[in-house]
């Protein structure tokens, strides 16, 4: 496989340069399928266009000569190839996408008898959970002061303890009434789908309940909330 020598990048114009005859028409009529009749981007071409270069010069390493020369285990291996080099799973899918769209362009061209590519699965992205406060942290943030003392405030403070002392889901606390909440056990009412589910009880004692106090006491006087409050949006 040909580099450009610099930095250990494949230099797709040097491998498209090399490919057999046939597997190169195969090349330049995917190329014109892409930009004339599929009106992709010039950057989509560009990608497509090197993700086959490349599959195309694999099979050429493993005796291909022509388009019609691809199986399935030849994706599968070039798929391989591309992940034992470091490739990311993100990469790969594009790649797998990238083959799948020529391997359907050429058996509606006749240049393949079937269609390996419907049966190459994509690798699925890895997803990774994102970052979370320790212990202290979460803390620190919860014993901060609110700020203000207006019913919004203490609205958005009681949602930020909430969603840390108890686990509730973002909707729960949206559907979350004044009624719903037990200051005296310190356990809200949840609902789910519109219908009662259980009770959560908060872990730490004093998370939620100075606010908790205080959004009550104030949602029982005019203002912004009024007597029918609620934690969702105002």
């Amino acid at each position: 496989m040909s580099t450009d020598g610099s930095d250990g990048r494949v230099d797709l114009v040097a491998l498209r340069a090399g490919l057999f005859p046939a597997m190169a028409q195969a090349t330049d009529g995917f190329e014109r399928h892409l930009r004339l009749e599929r009106n992709r981007s010039a950057h989509t071409v560009r990608a497509y266009v090197g993700d086959v270069v490349s599959l195309l010069d694999h099979l050429g390493r493993l005796g291909g000569r022509t388009t019609g020369d691809l199986e399935l285990h030849v994706l599968r291996s070039w798929l391989a190839k591309q992940r034992a080099a470091g490739a990311a799973r993100s990469t790969l899918a594009r790649r797998a996408a990238s083959v799948r769209t020529f391997t359907a362009w050429a058996h509606g061209s006749g240049l393949l008898d079937a269609d390996p590519g419907q049966l190459l699965a994509s690798p699925r992205p890895q997803r990774k959970l994102p970052p979370v406060l320790d212990g202290d942290e979460a803390i620190a943030l919860m014993d901060l002061e609110a700020g203000e003392d207006a019913p919004m405030g203490l609205r958005d403070r009681l949602i930020v303890e909430m969603l840390y002392a108890t686990g509730m889901r973002v909707g729960e606390i949206v559907g979350l009434d004044i009624d719903d909440i037990d200051r005296a056990s310190r356990v809200v009412r949840v609902s789910r789908n519109g219908c009662a589910a259980g009770v959560r009880a908060s872990p730490r004692k004093q998370v939620g309940q100075r606010c908790c106090s205080a959004l009550v006491a104030a949602a029982s006087t005019s203002g912004p909330f009024g007597a029918s409050c609620t934690i969702g949006p105002g």
